[in-house]
């Protein structure tokens, strides 16, 4: 900036509202047009995939048919692949927002650049004429270094260069606050990706399941109601074996602590969904599966990640490869909970956990591994267990 240009700034800076000369850095973002049309798509997806699962819901009410079975799978499918353009698109948009941020991170560098340089030449200006020169003098400007010298107009320009140093501070942290926010969606990109890669694995399975299902039972409907009451017999020995292991763990406990004590329940969500799609005893899960449901159901992304709800220890991991797979976490001498149709375990029996630790992905796709037949789509089955019984996990959730 050229010494006169200072010096006029400095002067007018006196009676002026802005603390910068007047600058503007454009940055023109053509992409906005194309991150509207993309939530745009992915909202008309979401209207999809909401009518697939209701039209899911109303089959399995009242399914009796291995027809039923393979209706449900199929949808399954076409949610699945619903599911998976969801992704893309919210993969394409985020890179489109990542982008758009790092524009504006690019942009305001450039504005606290230039500003830098702005304040370096009128702070060293504003040192010049609060202590003149003779040649100052010598050359014409004494007067305007005898009007910014008096004691009012030093002391208001001394304020304004305060609060251009306040605003450049302000910008710098706006500026940081960017920057994390960048790190925060490559994050979430990273994520995306992942859930990608496991839909796809989703995908596979389902379509090898629908195929397995038509050739092993092709169309036989006495041999699918069969499969049907294995699969309850099935449920049934399997919430006998959870309750015996934690028979087992209480008998031990009261050898070992002998008296009694209050038990203090605090737990966090397994999970990032709040959607509830079978409550605990709910009648109309009996109602469809023929079997009480000690649980809650939660609805969830296959492949999603599940947490400790608490800190703890695994006590079971059982991977029964396409059937029902489960995983058992104590979290106290007298608290336990269990993690239904999870599709990967995270970690193993007898490891130690930390409350929010990803311990496995969600599963429930039909036709995927973990699944097993008692499922209708994609969700986290979460039981509860206190004292040896199961409790409603509802009650102890945080709202």
């Amino acid at each position: 900036m050229k010494k006169n240009s200072i010096k006029k700034y400095l002067f007018s800076f006196l009676f002026s509202f802005s603390f910068f000369p007047n600058q503007k850095i454009f940055s023109e973002n053509k992409e906005d047009s194309e991150i509207e049309d993309r939530k745009k798509r992915l909202e008309e997806i979401q209207v999809q995939i909401q009518a697939i699962e209701e039209d899911i819901l109303k089959i399995s009410q009242n399914k009796s048919s291995v027809q039923d079975e393979i209706s449900i799978l199929e949808k399954s499918i076409s949610k699945t692949n619903l599911d998976i353009s969801a992704i893309e698109d919210s993969i394409v948009l985020k890179n489109l927002e990542i982008s758009d941020l790092q524009k504006e991170i690019d942009v305001k560098n450039l504005e606290i650049d230039s500003k830098k340089g702005f304040l370096n030449e009128v702070a060293y200006e504003f040192l010049k004429i609060s202590k003149p020169t003779t040649l100052d003098i010598l050359l014409g400007e004494k007067s305007l270094s005898d009007y910014l010298r008096s004691s009012q107009n030093l002391k208001i320009l001394q304020e304004k260069l305060v609060l251009m140093l306040d605003a450049l501070r302000s910008e710098r942290e706006d500026l940081k606050s960017k920057q994390r926010n960048l790190k925060i969606e490559i994050d979430n990109l990273n994520n995306l990706t992942e859930q990608q890669k496991e839909l796809l694995f989703t995908l596979e399975q389902q379509n090898s399941s629908k195929k397995m299902i038509l050739q092993d039972l092709a169309g036989s409907e006495s041999e699918y109601q069969k499969l049907l009451a294995e699969s309850r017999i099935d449920y049934e020995n399997l919430r006998v074996e959870i309750l015996q292991l934690e028979e087992s763990r209480l008998s031990k406990n009261e050898t070992e602590n002998s008296g009694t004590r209050d038990i203090d329940i605090s737990i966090s969500w397994p999970c990032d969904s709040r959607k509830i799609t079978a409550y605990f005893l709910d009648e109309d899960y009996k109602k469809y599966f023929g079997v009480n449901h000690y649980a809650i159901d939660i609805s969830l992304t296959q492949g999603s990640p599940v947490y400790a709800v608490a800190d703890g220890k695994v006590s079971k991991v059982r991977d029964a490869g396409m059937g029902y797979n489960y995983l058992m976490i104590q979290y106290d001498d007298q608290v336990s909970s269990v993690y239904g149709h999870v599709s990967k375990f995270k970690v193993s029996e007898g490891e130690k956990v930390t409350k929010g630790q990803v311990v496995a992905l969600s599963g429930g796709a039909p036709g995927t591994p973990g699944a097993g037949r008692m499922t209708t789509g994609a969700h986290l089955h979460f039981e509860l267990i206190v004292d040896g019984k199961h409790v409603n996990p509802l009650v102890y959730l945080p709202t």
